[in-house]
C-alpha cells in the first residue's frame, strides 16, 4: 500500500512540476487524448446513436443514415487531420532567413 501511495505522490509531484508521464512510445497520455479528441468524441457519439437505434429497433434506413454519418466522419478526419511538414521545409526556411529579405514566421500547432 505504501508503494502505491509513494508512486501516486511522485506522479502528482511530476504533474505539478509540468512533467507529463509518458506511455511506452514516449507520447504523453494527455497529448494522445488531445490530438485524437475528434476521433474519441465521434466514436462515442456513434456508439451512443447505435445503442439508441438498437433499443428502438430502428428501421434499416436509420441504420443507413448512421452508416453515412460514420462515413462522413471518416472523410472529415482524413481531410482535416494534420500532416507532417515536408523534409525540406526547414532547409528552405533557414536559407530564406538572413538572405536580405524580410521573413514572416508563423508558428502554429497542427493540433
Amino acid at each position: 500500500m505504501s508503494k502505491n501511495r509513494h508512486a501516486a505522490s511522485a506522479q502528482a509531484r511530476a504533474l505539478r512540476n509540468g512533467v507529463l508521464q509518458c506511455r511506452a512510445g514516449g507520447v504523453p497520455r494527455v497529448l494522445v487524448v488531445n490530438q485524437y479528441s475528434f476521433v474519441w468524441l465521434s466514436a462515442a457519439g456513434v456508439v451512443m446513436l447505435a445503442v439508441v437505434l438498437a433499443a428502438r429497433r430502428a428501421p434499416a434506413r436509420q441504420w443507413l443514415a448512421l452508416a453515412a454519418l460514420v462515413l462522413g466522419i471518416g472523410v472529415a478526419y482524413a481531410l482535416l487531420r494534420p500532416s507532417p511538414a515536408s523534409p525540406d521545409a526547414a532547409l528552405r526556411l533557414e536559407s530564406s532567413i538572413g538572405a536580405g529579405t524580410p521573413v514572416l514566421l508563423e508558428m502554429q500547432s497542427p493540433y
